[in-house]
Formats: C-alpha cells, structure tokens, sequence
C-alpha cells in the first residue's frame, strides 16, 4: 500500500493519525478541549459518517516537502549507512482507531521522521537543537504504534550548503512522552466514539417523533 494512494486513504479514512497528535494533546489552561482539538474531533466524526476522506488544501510548500522528502530519505541512507523502508501505515495494535504513516522504517528498532520546512525553520532547529512538540508526538505515537526502540528526526533543506541542509537528531524510546500521549489518544477516540453515538441517537429520536405525527 503505497501512501497517498486511494487504498491507502481508505485505509487511514477515520482514524486519529499522529502527524495530528498536536491537536489531539491540545487544551485550554483550564483543561477544557481547545478549539484545535473540537475541529479535529468534528474532522474524523464526518469522515466516520460518511465514509470520505477529508479534503485539504495543498499549498506549493507542501508539493514541495513531498518531492524533497524522497531526496532527505536518500542523504540519511548515505550519511547512516543503512537502508531506509517506506511503509503505507498500520493501526495500533491495541487501540483501534489509531493511525501511523511513517516516513521510513529502519530494521528492526528504528524509524525516521522527515520534515523539509522553510529555510528560516530549518535553520532556526540547528541553531537551537529543539524540536516542536507536535513532533516529538507524532514520533512518539509512531514508536508505539511500530513498537520501535529509537526514532530519528530529520530536517532537510536542498536551497542550503550540503554541510548545512541536512539535520539529525535522534531520540530514544524513554525519551518520548509515551505514557501521555497513550493516554491523550484514548480520551480523544473515546470523546469521538461519544460523539459518534450521540449523533446516531439524536436520527433514532428524530425518527421516533416523526412516526408519532410530533412535529
């Protein structure tokens, strides 16, 4: 199953994916839902629904990171010495529902995470050496999901000097907030599985209504 693909969005059509991880963790300082989680949680509630994937808009920076993607794959074989295997995704093992597409597998302990942002981010990430939270979820639920011992992240920039267009950090498994994103994603498929059910019941009322001649 090759990622993109029609099987492949079927595949995913529904499920909390964890290049989404971001809205799912997020709240409100008084730890009510924020307005980036509810959107996310009404975004998979319509695709359960109707069975459609989502559309979204491309923009020239994303058509771009597609296409740079291959290429930061191809430097990380070079500078690590081992190969890289793309993979369409699979669910959780254990929580149905839970989505993972990773950008690369590597053997039997690792995987990769590749971004290709502007130059200015890319930059600024070697400059600091930090990496935005909503990544170090997304690799968080991709080495639970693929059972992994490490994960790295990877930024590539071809508009840079070789020495300075590639970056790699790599980051345990006791590294990763694994118990608090588990915990994140279960509370919000057992919100959406909530709201899926109220929906239903909302129809099964209207329906009983409407055979008693209430209007």
């Amino acid at each position: 199953m090759e990622q993109r693909s029609s099987e492949w969005l079927t595949a995913k059509c529904g499920k909390v994916g964890c290049s989404r991880l971001g809205e799912v963790l997020s709240f409100k300082k008084n730890g009510a839902s924020s307005e980036e989680r509810d959107n996310y949680l009404y975004e998979l509630l319509a695709e359960r629904l109707s069975g459609k994937n989502t559309p979204h808009f491309i923009t020239r920076e994303m058509e771009d990171g597609v296409q740079y993607e291959s290429m930061a794959r191809i430097k990380y074989e070079l500078r690590s010495g081992v190969m890289v295997e793309e993979h369409g995704g699979q669910e959780h093992p254990s929580i149905t529902g839970w989505w993972c597409s990773p950008d690369g597998l590597v053997g039997d302990d690792g995987g990769i995470e590749i971004k290709c942002p502007k130059t200015k981010t890319h930059i600024k990430t070697i400059f600091c050496n930090e990496i935005r939270p909503e990544y170090l979820y997304q690799m968080t639920g991709a080495v639970l999901i693929y059972d992994r011992a490490w994960w790295d992240f990877v930024s590539y920039d071809p508009r840079l000097p070789d020495e300075l267009g590639f970056y790699c950090r790599r980051f345990a498994r006791e590294e990763l907030p694994l118990q608090s994103v588990k915990d994140g994603v279960i509370r919000f498929l057992d919100d959406l599985s909530q709201m899926e059910k109220s929906v239903y019941s909302f129809v099964d009322r209207n329906k009983t209504i409407n055979k008693q001649g209430v209007k």
